[in-house]
């Protein structure tokens, strides 16, 4: 197969720029999704270790006890056992992809894309003199994992008969 090597260039040009508009949106993303998480346990949980201390002085102050009904009470248990939901804050959770934010805005961490490796094989085709470039004169430098580039160069048209 021979590409252009003007189309192949574009391509990775545009492979990077998407790349890096999906990793912005990620990380503005994840600020959000954080404020949002922080949030949310200000809301839901920090009203519950609140009662907490107050059953613990209570019953420290008379002499009581702390009883696992109360506390379980408070927390409640998980779905498939009896084990106490108690759910401290974690400020350096990072999130499972994708996230979903309160506004219902679903963001996927992106992958598959080796930066460095798109960089490297831009470089390496403005060094070839050629205008064509062939998928096997590339594999004989060792370049490897062009088919994204391929395609992307393909649809720009440049695909050489």
């Amino acid at each position: 197969m021979r590409i252009r090597k003007d189309k192949m260039i574009k391509a990775i040009d545009g492979i990077i720029a998407d790349h890096d508009k999906r990793k912005a949106a990620w990380e503005k993303g994840l600020v959000t999704w954080e404020k949002e998480r922080r949030q949310r346990w200000l809301r839901e949980e920090k009203p519950k270790f609140g009662r907490l201390s107050k059953l613990i002085t209570d019953s420290l102050k008379g002499g009581g006890v702390l009883t696992h009904e109360q506390v379980k009470e408070i927390f409640g248990v998980g779905r498939y056992d009896n084990i106490i939901n108690l759910t401290p804050y974690q400020p350096d959770l990072m999130p499972n992809s994708p996230i979903t934010l309160n506004s219902g805005q679903k963001l996927s961490k992106p992958t598959g894309v080796d930066i460095q490796q798109m960089q490297a094989m831009k470089k390496l085709l403005e060094a070839i003199e050629d205008d064509v470039v062939t998928d096997h004169a590339l594999a004989k430098l060792g370049v490897k994992n062009v088919t994204p580039i391929f395609r992307a160069a393909v649809e720009l048209g440049g695909l050489v008969a």
